[in-house]
């Protein structure tokens, strides 16, 4: 009898208060948010709320993501300049920063300092997360669109390959 009643006290505790955060997490999680994050991530898509559109991520161009545990990460994004219809070249672009949660873990903060030609520091990213499990990671974000008083909302998608 002890044992059943140690049994439910167990799941009950799991029950109300795992490591779930987002309205569109797991009902119970074993792993924190930061063992969930950490790893190589893809991007899958992005939907751009404001325009009503999805792009799509491309095989041929992949967009990673890796979070470490030191709270840092990296990231490779591969782009196709065309310089004449029947010649291309690859060129990839790579960064590596910080990453931070909010306080309540509703918000991931990642500071993009990568460079490019005009060695220029970007300010930070910030998303609410909508989703993190161990394989899915749904981002939201509003940034500025073509003047200052425009904004795009976006929902990114990630898959965890690692």
């Amino acid at each position: 009898m002890k044992k059943n009643l140690f049994g439910v006290a167990i799941v009950a505790l799991l029950f109300f208060f795992g490591c779930t955060q987002g309205d569109e997490d797991p009902l119970i999680s074993l792993r924190s948010r930061e063992n969930k994050l950490k790893g190589t991530w893809e991007w899958v898509k992005t939907e751009d709320l404001t325009a009503d559109t999805v792009l799509n991520a491309s095989p041929q161009l992949p967009f990673l993501l890796q979070f470490a545990e030191d709270n840092t990460y990296s990231g490779s994004l591969v782009t196709l300049f065309i310089s004449t219809p029947d010649d291309s070249t690859d060129n990839g672009i790579e960064w590596s920063s910080t990453w931070a949660f909010s306080e309540d873990k509703e918000q991931l903060t990642l500071q993009d300092s990568y460079v490019l030609s005009t060695l220029q520091e970007y300010n930070p990213n910030v998303f609410t997360i909508l989703r993190l499990t161990n394989k899915e990671m749904i981002l939201f974000n509003t940034q500025a669109a073509h003047s200052a008083t425009e904004t795009k909302e976006q929902r990114l998608h990630w898959r965890k390959i690692d």
